[in-house]
C-alpha cells in the first residue's frame, strides 16, 4: 500500500534563508509520505533554492508574483467577493482603529485565498491529489484550501486533511500593524488541526476559541541531534554564542546590555560574543556594540548567515 501524498506550503522554502526548521521536519515526513511537494508562496527566480529531494511546485508563487500578477489579483479578488463570507469581517474592522490598514489586509487575504484555491483546482485537473495539505504558517491561503475541499473534491473521493503551524506574527493578531489578520475566524473554525510552537500560543488559541480546544496542539520546532557536544573554549575568556536572525523579535540588544552590565561589575573578565545570523538590525546592533562595549575587554564577532549544515559544522569545530 502506497504512502499518502503531502503538499507542504511554505513562505519561501526552499528559496531564501528562512524556515530552516523545515529541513528537520522533511526528514521525518519522508518516513510517512512517499510523495511530498513543496509549494513556496514566494521565490526569487535569479537565486537558486536550497537543495531538496522533494518536488518544488512554483505555480502558485508565479501566479501571485509573476508578470500577470495584476490580472490574477483582480480576478481572484472578484471571485472571492462572492465565494467567501467576508461582509461580517468588513463591518467589524470598519469600526476599529487602523481602518485603512485593516481593509487592505482583508483584501489581500481574500485574493490570496481564492488564488490558492484556483491553484488547487489546477492541480486536481492535472491529476494531482493530496491527502494532507500542511501550511507551515497560519496564512490566508488556508481559507482557499478549505473552500477547495468543500466545493471541488468529487463525491466519493477522500478529502484532504488540512493542518497548519502557528508561530508568532501569524498567530497573535495584536502583533499585526492594525491588530487584525484577515479571515482568521473562517480559517480557525474550518481547519482540522493547528500545531503551535509554544504552550503560550496553544493557550492563546484555546482562550480565543474555547469550543475548538481539541484542534489546538503543541508541536515545538526542533532539529536532528547532531550527535556531539560542542568543545569548550581553551582559554579563560567567557565565550557566548548566539544564533538567530537580527530582527526585533529576537531581542539581541539584551545580550549587548547584559555584557555591558557584566563588564561593569566584573571589569577583569574578558568576553567573546559570537553571533550567527543576519537581518535588518545588523547596523543598529553594530552601533550599540560600539556605544556600550567599545574599548572594553570584549570581542564581538558577527558571522552572518550560515546554512544549517555549515552551522552544525561550526558548532562541532569552533
Amino acid at each position: 500500500m502506497s504512502k499518502p501524498a503531502l503538499l507542504m506550503v511554505t513562505t519561501g522554502f526552499p528559496y531564501g534563508q528562512g524556515e530552516s526548521f523545515v529541513v528537520a521536519e522533511l526528514a521525518h515526513l519522508a518516513e510517512q509520505f512517499d510523495d511530498i511537494t513543496l509549494a513556496p508562496c514566494v521565490f526569487t527566480p535569479d537565486k537558486p533554492p536550497r537543495p531538496v529531494s522533494q518536488q518544488v511546485e512554483l505555480a502558485y508563487a508565479r501566479a501571485r508574483w509573476g508578470a500577470a500578477r495584476l490580472m490574477h489579483v483582480l480576478g481572484s479578488l472578484l471571485r472571492a467577493l462572492w465565494r467567501y463570507p467576508w461582509l461580517g469581517e468588513a463591518m467589524s474592522i470598519i469600526g476599529r482603529p487602523h481602518r485603512l490598514e485593516n481593509v487592505k489586509e482583508l483584501v489581500r487575504s481574500l485574493y490570496r485565498a481564492r488564488l490558492f484555491e484556483q491553484f488547487l483546482e489546477q492541480q486536481q485537473a492535472a491529476g494531482k491529489r493530496y491527502d494532507l495539505i500542511y501550511f507551515y504558517w497560519l496564512v490566508p491561503e488556508i481559507a482557499g484550501a478549505l473552500s477547495f475541499r468543500r466545493r471541488s473534491v468529487p463525491p466519493g473521493d477522500r478529502a484532504p486533511t488540512i493542518v497548519a503551524r502557528g508561530h508568532g506574527g501569524d498567530l497573535y493578531e495584536e502583533l499585526r500593524p492594525g491588530g487584525y489578520a484577515g479571515l482568521t475566524d473562517l480559517i480557525t473554525t474550518g481547519i482540522d488541526q493547528i500545531f503551535c510552537i509554544s504552550e503560550h500560543g496553544k493557550n492563546y488559541l484555546i482562550n480565543k476559541y474555547p469550543g475548538l480546544a481539541t484542534r489546538f496542539q503543541l508541536a515545538r520546532l526542533g532539529v536532528v541531534d547532531p550527535g556531539f557536544i560542542s568543545p569548550q573554549p581553551a582559554d579563560d575568556t567567557l565565550s557566548i554564542l548566539s544564533c538567530s536572525f537580527m530582527v526585533p523579535g529576537k531581542r539581541l540588544h539584551l545580550i549587548i546590555e547584559a555584557i555591558d552590565v557584566l563588564l561593569t561589575e566584573n571589569p577583569e573578565v574578558a568576553v567573546r560574543w559570537t553571533h550567527i545570523g543576519d537581518g535588518e538590525l545588523h547596523d543598529q546592533l553594530r552601533q550599540q556594540v560600539a556605544r556600550l562595549l567599545g574599548g572594553r575587554r570584549v570581542e564581538v564577532i558577527f558571522k552572518g548567515y550560515m546554512r544549517q549544515s555549515d552551522l552544525v559544522a561550526y558548532y562541532r569545530d569552533a
